[in-house]
């Protein structure tokens, strides 16, 4: 006769600085249950609890089907206490934060939008790196890429030795463009693609100085287009693609080195990208 094999398990809670606990054995027979408030439990029997509600899915950690969980109030090992933008100097903007204590903190990533929605923001091209210091720090950033008068809004993400990320923000300032000096000088050429590497997809830059037919291609080390795209007859000005790594079927391109072209009526530009999962 078989015999059906016992896990011993533990789940550790806390909250609010108190410790709770879960203990049990089998797949679905909890023997115990303390500290856990009657709102975040629901099931059927005398000691059969099917479901914890109430808890967020951040907090969860742990391994393999029998090994030893928890359920943690993790916090992110920074304290920031400001986070601030102003206009510097002609069309740039410059961003200040302070943190009073870090520590396994990985760095900070900037994002800007002109509204008020992070799904819509942008991603800069910058990785500041953290200081992991007891004592107060303050970082000091300048977004040089404004073309344009009106409102931006920025986030600050922080993200720590194990990839955990939260978000402050957003924070707005309108940049005023003074009269006289409201078109920065335009080079036709590619200005940037970001993020490189990427995965799933990236953003195409670049500007025309004067009116052209503009051919964006992207192919690979074979020489083989996989996306394309022709724009007949494109006023001067900075422009921006999203490339989402598919090929022209809809089919998600493979790993590896690949290359934007962008062609104009006078000469053609080529930057390499990597494809990297």
């Amino acid at each position: 006769m078989a015999m059906k094999k016992e896990s011993i398990f533990l789940i550790i809670l806390l909250i609010s600085g108190s410790i709770f606990a879960l203990t049990g054995y089998g797949e679905s027979s909890v023997v115990s249950i303390t500290g856990i408030p009657c709102q975040h439990l629901s099931g059927l029997g005398e000691s059969s609890v099917v479901s914890i509600t109430g808890i967020p899915c951040q907090h969860l950690s742990g391994s393999g089907e029998s090994n030893e969980f928890a359920i943690t109030d993790e916090t992110l090992p920074v304290e920031l206490s400001s986070f601030i933008a102003e206009q510097s100097g002609g069309s740039s903007v410059r961003l200040m934060w302070a943190t009073q204590s870090e520590t396994n903190l990985y760095g900070y990533r900037i994002y800007r939008s002109t509204n008020e929605e992070l799904s819509q923001a942008q991603m800069l091209n910058i990785l500041i790196n953290a200081t992991n210091t007891s004592q107060m720090q303050v970082y000091v950033y300048v977004d040089a890429e404004i073309y344009s008068p009106g409102i931006y809004y920025y986030w600050l993400e922080m993200i720590d030795i194990n990839s955990v990320s939260q978000f402050k923000g957003p924070i707005s300032v309108n940049v005023i463009i003074p009269e006289g000096n409201d078109e920065i000088p335009l080079i036709t050429g590619i200005d940037s693609i970001y993020p490189n590497p990427f995965n799933p997809g990236t953003w195409l830059s670049y500007s025309l100085a004067e009116e052209s037919k503009a051919i964006l291609e992207i192919f690979n080390l074979k020489g083989q287009i996989v996306w394309n795209k022709v724009i007949p007859n494109q006023s001067a000005g900075r422009y921006k693609y999203f490339w989402d790594g598919k090929n022209q079927n809809g089919i998600t391109c493979t790993s590896g080195l690949y290359f934007f072209r962008l062609t104009t009526n006078k000469t053609n530009y080529i930057a390499k990208m990597i494809l990297m999962k």
